[in-house]
């Protein structure tokens, strides 16, 4: 019997030495895992937030690009005339808005985190909008006059759209330069070379 008992006992014992070995190998696997598990999802993070940033750059500088062509027709058209003519009925013809319609009708301006800078471009691009707006009046109203009222009216609108550029193009202006701030400079540089 001593035997069977020596052999008992060496069995138990190698058996708690495997079953506790196996475990300490489990918990170090799955620690392992979940610290490799925890590194990958990090670097996913990352690599999702460079994407983001890389689209709000791409967006921005799209944008700084439409209203620099914007602030550009308004500043050439505040000195109003070239050989002769009245560019007045032109103006909201000139103004571009299609990119941030487009980017905001369809949801690419989430990627732009920064709520000051979303303001300043709705801002901006509202100012635009009544620019153009009282140049449509303006280009409506001029061809329509047949009396003194109707030349008064146009006159007034003129008025107001003089106004409203010059508010317009200061706005703009104050957001190309809120823009560029935020905006990595090599690729501003990259999208105005020809």
């Amino acid at each position: 019997m001593e035997i069977d008992s020596a052999l008992t006992t060496d069995f138990l014992v190698n058996l708690f030495a495997n079953v506790l070995a196996t475990a300490l190998g489990v918990l170090a696997g799955l620690a392992i895992d979940r610290s490799r598990q925890k590194r990958k999802e990090n670097i996913e993070k990352k690599e999702l937030e460079d994407l983001r940033v890389e689209k709000q750059t791409r967006i921005l500088v799209l944008l700084h690009e439409e209203l620099t062509h914007n602030k550009n027709e308004i500043e050439a058209w505040e000195n109003n005339t070239v050989d002769g003519f009245d560019k007045t009925a032109l103006l909201s013809s000139q103004m571009k808005t299609g990119l941030w319609n487009a980017l905001s009708d369809g949801g690419e301006l989430e990627s732009i985190k920064d709520i000051e800078a979303l303001n300043s471009l709705s801002e901006a691009y509202f100012s635009v909008e009544v620019v153009k707006y009282l140049g449509n009046k303006y280009f409506d109203a001029a061809q329509l006059i047949t009396d003194e009222a109707t030349k008064k009216r146009t006159i007034a609108i003129a008025w107001g759209l003089r106004d409203a550029s010059g508010v317009a193009r200061r706005k703009i202006a104050s957001t190309i330069t809120d823009l560029i701030a935020s905006i990595p400079k090599e690729l501003i540089e990259q999208s105005t070379s020809p």
